[in-house]
């Protein structure tokens, strides 16, 4: 169901207005029973959890979890995971059991009698379709045959086809409407892991070993060493171009700064002779009016500098090492070809994963709660936004208009997803290729629509409804709640607490319209500067100190935390909790609680919003997280956020510790 927003006016946003509507929203709120807030520590809700020998100024994640985290089961890996696996295993065991024609098309080739031979085979016609192989092999004296001008046709024939070796053509906005974007590739993540992991050389003996799949004669024809190298520095060429690739809820496919469109008539015609031009590259990928990522310019220039044949080695490499997950690998005991499908379809081409996604989750969880919550949310963030001492009032009347215009998407879309699919393959390998195909058709559909009626068909290009997640994307203002996080566990209708301590996420994903990568972006999702020169100025200065904050927190021993690789999820982190706060406590108040129980009610809050957060993360894992995302550690996501509060001082009554900091060493932002 889609929710579009309500335009509030801003004249009428007051705080009287407010207070009427927290009484309405009572209506869908079980009052808590009273408990004074001299009762002790175990009166409270999940008080076996805590570990009351903890102070909570040195370690408020310890204090609210320190129990589960000495005493808990390996099986049981908290609140969010736990539910995450469940629904996982829920779903994927539907999308091998739906009866649904187009699915079951797909899943009745997922049996032994699919081969590495077959699927190879199949790779090989689809290259040479795309004008690439001669069917039963690469070979050396082939690909060398090839001339540049070739290789731009054989790039814009696989983008058609949904693959994007060195440039890929997205799907971007600008202005209200969805444009495309030419943008660089990303390299194979395979690949990078391999590099980052275990160093160039095992990268190399993996982008070699990958080619050899496609080779007739792989003993005695040799791939030489420096095809491999130049594969590799491609690769590298390919990671510098992009922004890095944490594992982020910012799901962003493009950030491309607009530029004058090119024209058609305004290339100039080449012969036989010319060497290709920057110009047709955008004619091999249909972008001669489209927006081009600045990043995107120094691999046009790659392509056009390159030798041809290392090219389509590139190319050749690029795309079996797409398809290799799904590759039967006899000399693997480990190869899963049913996780391996379901894993790659789910981000590459999750149109099929989508139908019985749909099926399943249409109708579970509180939609109506949550949007009515979700509006209350906004209008508690644009009273905040009003009381800004820091920030003038033009500057205000930019950040108001576009949280006016932000759209909340919940649950799952109005109709369901992959409806047009159609399929026909005669083997596995067949289907998987028609349906990049077909994703790559519905990316090019969208061109020229305005991006407000099709939020749901760009968000679902890349995901699937099943995700446990939820999103912000700031190139449509748009916000994504997925069932997950409505469901009755982690979003009851009896448990105020939990609700509460959920919305902190809803806020979350409010705020990134606001954080430092957000806020370049204006109420239509253009790239658009709408902040006055003094306030941005006063606006990087609070970043600065936010990522001070992060930068004294140990991301484990020894090892401090990245205040900058986690600047924006850090400033969402802290909008959602203090937005979802605030509307719990203008709810209590409104219904006449005495302050007694408020306080107790915020502290059950404030320990709630740590068991959303509950896991118990190993050092490996810290590791990786500090590599390869853009947020803080679990731990830091409470303990990190809490301290900047100063109500969170002051109903746990902190004075020391080593969270502790003074109040004018405690940030707040918007």
């Amino acid at each position: 169901m889609k929710i579009k927003s309500i335009s509030w006016s801003i004249a009428l946003l007051s705080s009287s207005l407010f207070l009427t509507s927290c009484e309405d929203i009572l209506g869908h709120w079980e009052k808590p029973t009273p408990v004074s807030n001299n009762e002790p520590f175990y009166n409270y809700k999940n008080y076996m959890l805590m570990d009351f020998s903890v102070n909570p100024g040195d370690s408020f994640y310890d204090f609210a979890l320190g129990n589960w985290l000495a005493n808990h089961d390996n099986n049981d890996e908290g609140l969010a995971d736990n539910l995450a696996n469940s629904q996982n295993e829920e779903l994927f065991n539907a999308f091998y059991s739906s009866t649904d024609g187009v699915v079951s098309h797909l899943t009745q080739y997922v049996n032994d009698s699919y081969t590495e031979a077959q699927a190879l085979a199949d790779v090989l016609n689809f290259l040479k379709d795309n004008g690439i192989s001669d069917g039963a092999g690469i070979k050396d004296t082939d690909l060398g045959a090839l001339t540049t001008g070739q290789i731009l046709t054989i790039l814009g024939k696989l983008q058609n086809a949904g693959f994007s070796p060195l440039l890929k053509r997205n799907v971007g906005t600008n202005e209200g409407k969805f444009v495309k974007v030419l943008a660089a590739a990303e390299p194979c993540k395979d690949m990078m892991n391999k590099y980052k992991t275990s160093g160039e050389a095992s990268a190399k003996a993996w982008i070699k070993e990958i080619l050899q799949l496609l080779q007739p004669n792989p003993a005695t024809e040799v791939i030489s060493d420096d095809i491999i190298n130049a594969i590799f520095n491609i690769e590298i060429q390919l990671q510098n171009a992009n922004s890095p690739q944490y594992s982020s809820d910012l799901r962003e496919r493009q950030h491309a700064m607009p530029v004058a469109p090119l024209k058609v008539s305004n290339l100039r015609s080449r012969t036989r002779s010319d060497a290709p031009t920057a110009a047709d590259v955008y004619v091999a990928f249909d972008v001669t009016s489209a927006s081009v990522d600045p990043k995107a310019v120094g691999i046009v220039n790659l392509i056009l500098s390159q030798n041809a044949k290392t090219l389509a080695y590139f190319i050749c490499y690029k795309v079996i090492a797409e398809l290799e997950p799904i590759i039967p690998n006899p000399n693997d005991p480990k190869f899963n070809l049913k996780n391996n499908l379901y894993t790659k379809l789910s981000t590459a081409a999750p149109q099929i994963i989508n139908r019985v996604h749909y099926d399943e989750l249409k109708g579970k969880g509180d939609v109506e709660g949550c949007s009515y919550m979700m509006e209350q949310m906004r209008q508690v963030m644009d009273m905040r936004i009003a009381n800004l001492e820091w920030m003038s009032d033009a500057t205000k009347t930019a950040a108001r208009n576009k949280l006016a215009g932000m759209i909340f998407n919940i649950g799952v879309p109005s109709t369901r997803p992959g409806e047009s699919l159609t399929l026909t393959g005669t083997t596995l390998m067949q289907d998987v290729l028609q349906l990049y195909k077909q994703r790559e058709d519905v990316s090019k559909s969208l061109v020229g629509n305005e991006n407000t009626t099709l939020g749901w068909d760009y968000f679902l290009l890349d995901s699937t409804i099943g995700v446990f997640n939820a999103y912000y994307m700031p190139s449509l203002n748009q916000l994504f709640i997925l069932p997950a996080f409505i469901s009755s566990t982690l979003f009851p209708t009896d448990d105020e607490y939990m609700r509460y301590a959920t919305a902190t996420v809803f806020g979350h994903e409010m705020s990134h319209g606001f954080d430092a990568s957000g806020s370049q972006y204006d109420y239509q999702g253009s790239i658009n500067n709408w902040w006055t020169p003094n306030d941005k100025s006063m606006f990087e200065a609070l970043q600065d100190l936010m990522k001070e904050r992060f930068n004294e927190l140990w991301q484990y021993d020894g090892v401090h935390a990245n205040g900058e690789q986690t600047l924006d999820e850090n400033m969402a982190d802290l909008g959602g909790v203090r937005i979802a706060f605030e509307l719990y406590r203008m709810n209590m108040e409104a219904a006449g609680y005495q302050q007694d129980v408020i306080d107790y009610q915020l502290r059950e809050f404030f320990l709630h919003y740590a068991l959303v957060w509950q896991e118990d993360a190993n050092v490996e894992d810290l590791k990786d997280l500090l590599l390869n995302d853009t947020h803080s550690s679990n731990r830091n996501r409470v303990d990190g956020i809490l301290r900047m509060m100063d109500e969170w001082y002051e109903l746990f009554n902190v004075t020391n510790g080593v969270l502790y900091l003074d109040p004018a060493d405690r940030v707040t932002i918007w």
